[in-house]
C-alpha cells in the first residue's frame, strides 16, 4: 500500500488562499462579451395556411407576412397571411392575390406596399398596405417562373430574376423592362441576388459558373467584370468546392456572405459560409460550417448575426460575429416540429428576421406551418477579420497626381473698395463620409491627407470692412465611385469658387462632369454650386484669418420625378448629374444616408490685421479688425461683439458718438480699441451692441479675448470649478481628521 507525506498546515491554508484570490482575480477581470452557449428558445408553431414557403416582417405593423398557396375549396388561388407579432397568433384575416402560386414576397423599403410573385403566370402582384381593404394590383411581363426578386432601396426600382435574368419592373407606373442576361453560362443557374446599398450593386449568386457577379444599379448593366470565384477559392491548400446558394449583405460590416452547398462532385454534407469583403473583392476569415442544404440566410443588422435555414438538418444555425463560429439555434426535430433529416424530410425553408433581432421567423411549408424563435443575451462586438491568406495584394496608388484637363478656374469677381488681395487662399474639405466608401484621388496640385482634399494658392479677395469675398482655386477631385465594381462610374469636382455676400451667407461652387458608361457621360463641365451656407465662423491669428462653415443639407426638400426627398445639396448640383448618380446626394432612406451629411470645409487667407483702416481714421470709421473680425466674429458669437465695445476697448466705443460700438464687432477687447481708433470707430455690420454698455470686470475682457482664439470658455470653467471643489473637499476632510484627533 502506498502512502503520502502528510501535507503542512500552512501550506495547505497559503494554497488554499491562492487559490480562492486567483478565482477571485479572474472573476473581477474585465471579460470581452461573449454569446451564450444557446441564445434561442422556440417560442410556439403556428399554422398560417397551405404552403407557407416565404416570409417577411414587418416591424412597422408588427406582422410577419407569409404568402399561402389555398384550394380549399378546390380551386387554387393565391393569398398572404399574417401572424400578428403583439397577440402572438396568426391573424383571421387574409388578403386575396389575384394568381395562384404565389412564389417570393418583398416588403418596400418605406414599408408601404408588398411585392408578391406567381409562378407559370408572368405576373407579380402590388399590395398598397395602406389602404383600408389592402388593395391588389397587377404588373405583367416578368419572368413566368421566377426564382426570386430584389428590390433597389434607393429608387424603389424592383428586380425579378429567373434562372437566367433580371427583370427590372417600376412598380409605380408598371414599367418592365427586358431581361438584361448575367451570365455567359450556356444555361445559367441565378441561385439568389441581394441589394447592396453602399455600392448600388445587386450581388448575384451564379451557380452553374460558380462565381458571385454584380449588377449595377447605376448604370443598368451586368458587371461582367465581376467574377469572384467562390468555388476555386484556396483555403489551407484546398479550394471551397460547391456552388453559391443563398446571400446576405451586412451593410455596416460591408460583406457579403455567401452559403455554398455541395454539388454531386463534392465529398462533403454540411453548407459552408464564406464572406466577401466588396470593398476591394477580397474573401476575408475562413469558410464557416453549418447545417445541410441551405434554403435561405439573412443578417441581423443589430446584432451582424448571421442566420441559415438548413433545409436537410431542419435547423437554424446562427453566426456569432464576435468568434465567426455557428452554432444550432434550434433543431427542430429534436423540439418534434419536423420529422426527421435529410431531403425528404426537409422542411425548414423561410426566414424572416425582426428589428433589434430578439425575434426570428422560420417556415415548414410542407406542413403549413411558422415557427417564431426568441433571443436572449448580449450583444457581441463583431470582430473585424483578415483576409483570407492567397489572394492578390492591393494595387499601388499612383506615385503623381494626373493632371488637372478641366476648364481654366473662373475669374473672381470685381472687388470693392478697400477690398484685400489675396493670392494664398487656402481651402480643405472631405466633402462627406460617403466619399470613404470610394476612390477619389486629387487631380494636379490638389493634396489629400487622410480623407481631407487640400487646395491652395486661391485668389481673390477679401473686403474687411464687410466679411464679403470671392476666392477662386484650381485644379480638383477625380472619384471613382467603384474601381473594382463599376470603373466607368465617376465625377470630376475642379475649380472651387468661395463666395461670401455682405450678409453672412455663402455659396461653394466646383465645375462638375460625370460618366456613368462609355456612352453615357456629361456634355462635358458645368459650374453648380455643391454647398451652400449661412453659419461661418471666423477666427484670426495675427495675419491669418480662418473661416469654418457647415454646408446646409438637412431640411432643403427636393422633388424629381414625382418624389420628394427630404434632404438635398443644392438642386442645381443633383438635377445636373445623371438620374442614377443623384441618390447619392439625397436622403433616399437606405442604410448609408447618415454618410451623405456634407461635412464642414475650411477656408484660411492672410488679411493683414491693420487692413481697411482708414488714412484720415475719419468719416468711414477706422476699423482696423472692425469688418472681418467684427462681421465674421460677431456672427460667430454676438457676445464677442458686446465684450469688443466694451472691457478694453469699451470707453472708447461708446465714446465715438456712433452707438455702434460692439456692433458684432472683433472678438476681443483689443480689437475694440482698435476700432474705436477710428474717431467713429464703427465696427462693422454684425448685430450691433448697445455702446452704452457697461464696462464689464476685466475677467470679461479676458473671456472675450480667450474666445478670439477660437479656444472654447465653458469647458475650461468647468475644469477650474471643479478643481476648486476636490480642493476644499481635500482641506475639509483633512480638517475634520485633526478635530477628531
Amino acid at each position: 500500500m502506498r502512502t503520502h507525506a502528510p501535507i503542512p498546515l500552512r501550506a495547505l491554508a497559503v494554497a488554499l488562499t491562492a487559490l480562492l484570490l486567483g478565482g477571485l482575480a479572474l472573476m473581477l477581470m474585465p471579460q470581452p462579451a461573449r454569446a451564450a452557449a444557446s441564445q434561442f428558445t422556440l417560442a410556439g408553431t403556428h399554422g398560417v395556411g397551405e404552403v407557407s414557403r416565404t416570409a417577411v416582417v414587418d416591424d412597422a405593423r408588427q406582422r410577419v407576412y407569409v404568402t399561402v398557396d389555398s384550394s380549399a375549396d378546390g380551386t387554387p388561388r393565391g393569398q398572404i397571411a399574417w401572424f400578428d407579432m403583439q397577440t402572438g397568433a396568426p391573424s383571421a384575416e387574409v388578403i386575396d392575390l389575384p394568381k395562384a402560386a404565389p412564389s417570393d414576397i418583398v416588403l418596400s423599403a418605406d414599408g408601404r406596399s408588398l411585392y408578391v410573385s406567381h409562378s407559370r403566370t408572368g405576373t407579380i402582384s402590388v399590395v398598397d398596405l395602406d389602404s383600408a381593404g389592402h388593395d391588389v394590383r397587377e404588373i405583367a411581363g416578368v419572368p413566368a417562373l421566377p426564382s426570386g426578386m430584389v428590390e433597389d432601396r434607393d429608387t424603389g426600382l424592383l428586380y425579378v430574376y429567373d434562372s437566367s435574368a433580371l427583370t427590372r419592373v417600376n412598380p409605380a407606373t408598371g414599367e418592365v423592362s427586358a431581361p438584361v442576361a448575367i451570365s455567359t453560362e450556356r444555361y445559367p443557374l441565378i441561385k439568389d441576388a441581394v441589394y447592396d446599398a453602399t455600392n448600388h450593386m445587386i450581388w448575384i449568386a451564379e451557380g452553374r459558373a460558380k462565381v458571385i457577379t454584380g449588377y449595377s444599379t447605376i448604370t443598368s448593366t451586368w458587371v461582367d467584370s465581376l467574377a469572384f470565384p467562390v468555388s476555386a477559392l484556396v483555403v489551407d491548400g484546398a479550394p471551397v468546392g460547391g456552388r453559391a446558394a443563398a446571400l446576405a449583405m451586412d451593410e455596416e460590416l460591408g460583406e457579403l456572405h455567401i452559403a455554398v452547398s455541395p454539388t454531386l462532385t463534392d465529398s462533403w454534407d454540411r453548407s459552408k459560409v464564406v464572406s466577401l469583403r466588396v470593398a476591394d473583392g477580397r474573401f476575408v476569415g475562413s469558410p464557416i460550417e453549418v447545417g445541410e442544404n441551405v434554403y435561405e440566410m439573412e443578417v441581423d443588422p443589430t446584432t451582424h448575426e448571421v442566420f441559415t435555414t438548413d433545409g436537410f438538418s431542419n435547423a437554424v444555425s446562427v453566426i456569432s460575429p464576435d468568434t465567426w463560429t455557428a452554432q444550432q439555434a434550434v433543431d427542430f426535430t429534436a423540439a418534434g416540429v419536423t420529422g426527421g433529416t435529410g431531403s425528404g424530410n426537409a422542411d425548414t425553408w423561410g426566414l424572416g428576421v425582426g428589428a433589434g433581432g430578439s425575434r426570428i421567423f422560420v417556415t415548414h411549408p410542407y406542413t403549413d406551418r411558422l415557427s417564431e424563435l426568441v433571443r436572449s443575451g448580449d450583444i457581441v462586438e463583431p470582430t473585424r477579420r483578415a483576409v483570407t491568406p492567397g489572394q492578390e495584394a492591393e494595387p499601388e496608388p499612383p506615385a503623381e497626381n494626373s493632371p488637372w484637363e478641366g476648364p481654366a478656374a473662373p475669374e473672381p469677381g470685381d472687388a470693392p473698395a478697400g477690398a484685400t488681395s489675396v493670392d494664398d487662399g487656402g481651402l480643405a474639405w472631405a466633402v462627406n463620409d460617403y466619399m470613404l466608401a470610394w476612390s477619389p484621388r486629387p487631380l494636379g496640385a490638389t493634396t489629400r491627407e487622410n480623407a481631407e482634399f487640400a487646395f491652395a494658392d486661391g485668389a481673390g479677395w477679401v473686403d474687411p470692412a464687410t466679411g464679403a469675398a470671392d476666392l477662386v482655386w484650381r485644379d480638383g477631385i477625380f472619384v471613382q465611385h467603384y474601381p473594382g465594381l463599376a470603373p466607368e462610374v465617376s465625377t470630376i469636382l475642379g475649380n472651387p469658387r468661395l463666395q461670401i455676400a455682405a450678409d453672412g451667407t455663402g455659396s461653394l461652387s466646383f465645375d462638375v462632369a460625370w460618366r456613368v458608361t462609355g456612352s453615357l457621360a456629361s456634355d462635358g463641365y458645368r459650374r453648380v454650386t455643391l454647398a451652400t451656407f449661412s453659419n461661418a465662423e471666423v477666427s484670426r491669428d495675427g495675419d491669418r484669418l480662418t473661416m469654418t462653415a457647415t454646408p446646409e443639407f438637412a431640411g432643403r426638400a427636393l422633388e424629381l420625378d414625382g418624389r420628394t426627398y427630404p434632404d438635398s445639396y443644392p438642386a442645381d448640383f443633383v438635377q445636373w448629374l445623371d438620374p442614377q448618380l443623384r441618390p447619392w446626394w439625397l436622403t433616399t432612406g437606405a442604410a448609408m444616408d447618415a454618410e451623405k451629411v456634407p461635412l464642414p470645409f475650411s477656408v484660411t487667407a492672410t488679411v493683414p490685421a491693420d487692413a481697411g483702416e482708414a488714412a484720415d481714421g475719419g468719416a468711414d470709421g477706422g476699423a482696423a479688425d472692425g469688418g472681418v473680425d467684427g462681421a465674421a466674429d460677431g456672427a460667430a458669437d454676438g457676445t464677442d461683439g458686446a465684450a469688443d465695445g466694451t472691457a478694453v476697448g469699451g470707453a472708447d466705443g461708446a465714446a465715438d458718438g456712433s452707438g455702434a460700438a460692439g456692433s458684432g464687432a472683433a472678438g476681443s477687447g483689443a480689437d475694440g480699441s482698435d476700432a474705436a481708433t477710428g474717431a467713429h470707430g464703427t465696427a462693422g455690420s454684425g448685430d450691433s451692441a448697445p455702446a452704452s454698455a457697461a464696462a464689464p470686470a476685466p475677467a470679461s475682457a479676458s473671456s472675450a479675448e480667450l474666445a478670439a482664439t477660437g479656444a472654447p470658455v465653458g469647458p475650461w470653467a468647468g475644469v477650474a470649478t471643479a478643481l476648486l471643489l476636490t480642493g476644499a473637499l481635500v482641506l475639509g476632510g483633512r480638517a475634520a481628521r485633526r478635530s477628531a484627533r
